[in-house]
């Protein structure tokens, strides 16, 4: 364990390194480290792995059934990514 978040350590000492470098700032408020779990690119990151983020798999639910081939498609084309994380997605 203690490996492991040296070598975390050890890399993020390199990237921080390389944003100085090359003038690049960082927004503190944005930046997290050692937290328990955190949202990114709309997933939720954690101990257990990605998961989906719950309201959006609610919003998915909540649609409106489409009534045309065009709505259909579009439907599908939202929600076809989440299909792995919504049970009975058929």
């Amino acid at each position: 364990m203690f490996g492991m978040v040296y070598h975390h350590v050890a890399s993020l000492h390199l990237m921080l390194d390389a944003c100085r470098r090359y003038w690049i700032t960082l927004n503190l408020k944005k930046f997290m480290v050692y937290v328990p779990f955190g949202i990114f690119l709309g997933h939720v990151v954690c101990k257990k792995g990605l998961m989906v983020d719950l309201v959006k798999i609610t919003v998915i639910n909540n649609l409106e059934a489409p009534r045309r081939d065009r709505e259909l498609h579009a439907m599908l084309g939202h929600t076809g990514y989440y299909q792995k994380f919504i049970k009975a997605y058929a």
